[in-house]
């Protein structure tokens, strides 16, 4: 599947990486990683914690990091990718394109932070409802 005109690789290990169906995201079969649209990176959290995005897209991923080596290269353009952190999870973010790439269950992790970031807000009167009325 292409990206704006071009077959996304792999920044890690190379391999063609092949669009999910329905969604902006990217899995790597060879290595586990997957690249995500910042779009969808958004979607994703606004089903499962909408209040961590109270100012929107550019609030979520701008905390940089330093590199702890060469910078990834961009699984769409090839251009260098800027080191960002999201929920304690290190990334990387092409500016150019607003793809991230999350190595292998990264995005399991910084969705599960979410979750239990919100759960840890709710009161236990909450919680005692969510766990008595849950389906």
């Amino acid at each position: 599947m292409t990206y704006r005109d071009h077959l996304l690789t792999c920044p890690r290990c190379g391999a063609t990486l092949v669009r999910q169906t329905r969604r902006e995201t990217w899995p790597c079969p060879a290595c586990g990683g997957v690249a995500v649209e910042l779009g969808e990176l958004i979607r994703i959290l606004m089903r499962y914690a909408p209040e961590l995005i109270p100012d929107g897209a550019n609030s979520l991923v701008t905390t940089r990091r330093a590199a702890a080596g060469p910078a990834l290269r961009c699984a769409a353009c090839t251009r260098p990718m800027q080191p960002v952190e999201l929920h304690g999870v290190n990334l990387d973010r092409c500016t150019h394109d607003e793809l991230l790439w999350f190595e292998a269950r990264q995005l399991d992790v910084v969705i599960d932070a979410a979750m239990n970031e919100v759960e840890a807000r709710k009161g236990w009167g909450q919680r005692l409802r969510d766990l008595l009325f849950a389906n």
